[in-house]
């Protein structure tokens, strides 16, 4: 009697997830996910330290997928030397004129950007100092008026919220300059993004090899897509990343908003984060815009930076953007929820590319298991 051979990898699949190992599988699960989350301090302390060293990885991973295509137009130039040589000096220098560049910009918007800091500072507390006066206005428009307690505790409130902000951000500032690791991490990066560039290709044979030998095939399969879904994900958040700061920084200097250059950096750097980054970086526009210029430009203001960003999302990140980078709106809000809450800030900004990732992982176990007629992924 014969048996269907489609159905071998399913068969094989039920024999070896048997109930027992099941049982197994879960109690290592929940062991780890315990050490993890309510361990003892040194596990915490040591996440933490792991943390800093995923963070790095991080930045070396996307400064090579940024550097990559202006590596392979020198080499491009360099055709005489040996292919070796050329991919190194390629990208040392391109590596080394990239951080020229950004030591450039720094030194060129670090003087614009200590005088907004100084002028942010004195407009919140001209802002603080007539909170009372609007408040009283608007009491005796809509008729709900309060006490001069009541007035003067709203304004004591904000004059600690102002001075608890710029407590927080002096700590900040003493925090990096106290801490010397970081700025060690700044030449680890570069360093690690070096030998991601010039070595990748033999870093991710070395990984391959050490896998069964049936599976190198497909896992290779894997890791190009991967790979090309990267460069494509990391390119096109470097263009809007970019693109986003520039407009935006015009717009409100045209705005006549006196903090236009911080204002459009923060919304460059949010929009890093799809769908929510934006969003997030909206509510200090239209907070500035407001308090400055009234509410009637602050809704212009808003309007103009709200259309600015559909003409982001609908034009350009298409056009820069490959198709199996590009994830439901709901998937990308889940796993930026998702990522936030397990690694902060960072984990917010690599939410995307995981899930992409992860898709892709997906999509191969579903075709190894012998399923090639379940629909294809959102």
């Amino acid at each position: 009697m014969s048996t269907d051979n489609g159905d071998a990898p399913q068969q094989r699949s039920r024999d070896y997830w048997t109930p027992g190992r099941i049982a197994v599988a879960a109690l290592i699960i929940a062991g780890v996910a315990w050490a993890v989350f309510r361990g003892s301090s040194i596990l915490a302390e040591a996440a933490v330290r792991l943390a800093h060293v995923f963070v790095t990885l991080v930045l070396a991973v996307a400064l090579a997928y940024v550097v990559w295509p202006v590596v392979i137009a020198f080499e491009r130039l360099l055709r005489f030397l040996p292919p070796r040589l050329r991919r190194v000096v390629s990208a040392l220098l391109v590596i080394v004129g990239f951080l020229g560049l950004i030591v450039f910009v720094i030194i060129v918007t670090a003087a614009p950007l200590l005088d907004e800091s100084k002028r942010l500072g004195g407009l919140i507390q001209q802002w603080a100092a007539a909170v009372p006066g609007w408040v009283e206005r608007m009491s005796a428009q809509y008729g709900k008026a309060l006490s001069a307690d009541d007035i003067s505790a709203l304004r004591d409130n904000v004059i600690d919220w102002t001075t608890s902000f710029f407590k927080l951000q002096g700590d900040i500032l003493k925090a990096i300059a106290l801490r010397g690791w970081y700025i060690v991490e700044l030449f680890i990066v570069p360093v690690l993004a070096f030998y991601f560039v010039t070595d990748g290709a033999a870093l991710g044979e070395q990984i391959v090899n050490n896998m069964p030998a049936r599976r190198r095939a497909r896992v290779r399969i894997m890791g190009a897509e991967m790979n090309a879904l990267l460069h494509s994900y990391v390119r096109a958040q470097v263009v809007l990343c970019f693109t986003m700061a520039v407009v935006t920084s015009l717009l409100l200097y045209f705005a006549g908003l006196r903090v236009y250059l911080t204002l459009g950096l923060l919304a460059g750097a949010c929009w890093a984060v799809p769908i929510l980054g934006p969003v997030v970086a909206a509510v200090p526009i239209a907070l500035f815009s407001a308090l400055q210029s009234g509410p009637e430009a602050a809704l212009l203001i808003l309007l103009a930076y709200t259309l600015l960003n559909m003409t982001q999302t609908k034009i350009v990140m298409p056009r820069v953007l490959s198709a199996g980078a590009r994830l439901h709106p709901v998937f990308i809000i889940v796993a930026i929820l998702i990522g936030a809450q397990f690694l902060g800030v960072i984990g917010a900004f690599i939410a995307v590319p995981t899930a992409a990732i992860l898709r892709v992982i997906v999509s191969h176990l579903r075709d190894a298991a012998g399923r090639p007629d379940q629909p294809p992924l959102p």
